[in-house]
């Protein structure tokens, strides 16, 4: 008989904006989607950051756990589950980790996302612990050898079909529009004016490429740029561009994990940042440019130009990418980009290419980590 966890915890150690936070808790979702477990436990160390990506826990079997630090007096009596899953190397309480032999069957290290070849020969990978236990290395990435993706059709969320209709009691993107940013841009929306969402780290050129845009041959169409306030108060030399009169700034509230998928359906191009949006942008139906999280000595650019080989995508396209995250490449490169995507009937078709190879040639993650569960208890 095929074995499946009963209980899963998931812990994530959020230091900064809502990347490894929100990766983690789309796999909370995820998760019973494929395994049903009798319970799912969330763990964060930051209670407001959680609040404000979930405004509204109404996850069936999902409890979030919050704590101060890791010798939290809660993790004393604790019973581990059967499958703990330890998102971007966050640690653990020592106290749970005491109580790990005689509870939990498998222990996943999680690690961040990477097209990097290298990676697949550390999935899967041992370490064993002071405990005794087990604990693997789990590493998503786009090969058939990685620990593959979190799918589409995982979201509790679905995607909204074009024509902006009611199926399935889903709420139509021009009222979703209307609610959350404004009616104006819902009207922008209905006129087929160009959107642009950006939602990109501090470091992103984004105001330079605003100011280029101006004088460049989208000069005369209507676009709308569709900012979140944290990026655009993070910005302030955006506030401070001269926009022509075809052009207009949008500033909108910070848009719950639940609803993202609405937020990229907005955007004719949307500048992304972090895992787990790029991921998500992946699965809509426009172009997008992806803002990696900057590290030291530049190994966020290895890491970004792997991911463009593995995609597949056009020159023009890299040359892009690597001026949205390098400030020693071109701005003229990311310019041209933008206006391909509103001049260039062919420009969704690499997107559509890349989201098929993922869609049929990478693993997915959820069904990856059901199975390797399945391996290790069997094995046992």
């Amino acid at each position: 008989m095929t074995q499946t966890p009963t209980s899963i915890d998931i812990f994530c150690n959020v230091i900064d904006n809502y990347g490894d936070i929100g990766v983690s808790w789309r796999l909370s979702k995820a998760l019973p989607l494929y395994i049903n477990p009798t319970k799912v436990r969330f763990f964060t160390n930051k209670k407001s950051t959680f609040k404000t990506l979930v405004p509204k826990l109404n996850e069936k079997n999902i409890v979030a756990e919050f704590y101060e630090d890791l010798h939290d007096a809660k993790f004393q009596d604790l019973i581990p589950a059967d499958l703990v899953i330890e998102a971007f190397g966050c640690d653990l309480p020592q106290t749970y980790i005491k109580n790990m032999p005689s509870n939990t069957k498998l222990w996943i290290n999680l690690e961040y996302i990477s097209a990097e070849k290298w990676i697949e020969s550390y999935h899967l990978m041992p370490s064993i612990q002071k405990n005794g236990v087990k604990k693997f290395f789990f590493m998503p990435g786009f090969t058939a050898k990685s620990g593959g993706l979190l799918h589409a059709d995982l979201s509790n969320c679905d995607f909204i079909n074009d024509e902006f209709s009611n199926n399935s009691g889903s709420k139509s993107l021009l009222d979703w529009i209307s609610e959350h940013i404004g009616e104006s841009l819902s009207i922008h929306k209905k006129n087929g004016d160009g959107i642009i969402t950006i939602f990109t780290y501090p470091q992103a050129p984004i105001s330079r490429l605003i100011e280029k845009i101006q004088s460049s041959k989208l000069r005369d169409k209507k676009i709308a740029y569709l900012i979140p306030k944290s990026v655009f108060e993070k910005s302030p030399c955006i506030s401070k561009i001269h926009l022509n009169k075809n052009h207009q700034i949008y500033v909108c509230d910070f848009v719950p994990h639940s609803d993202f998928d609405y937020l990229l359906r907005v955007g004719n191009l949307n500048i992304v940042r972090g895992e787990d949006s790029m991921v998500r942008a992946i699965w809509n139906h426009s172009p997008f440019l992806w803002n990696i999280y900057p590290q030291t000595e530049d190994t966020h650019l290895k890491k970004l130009e792997a991911w463009l080989e593995i995609g597949k995508f056009s020159d023009d396209y890299k040359k892009a990418t690597l001026s949205l995250n390098n400030p020693k490449m071109p701005i003229e490169n990311l310019v041209k980009y933008v206006e391909s995507v509103f001049e260039d009937k062919n420009v969704n078709k690499e997107f559509d290419d890349f989201r098929d190879y993922c869609q049929n040639k990478v693993p997915n993650l959820c069904r990856e980590i059901k199975d390797f569960f399945t391996k290790i208890t069997q094995n046992k």
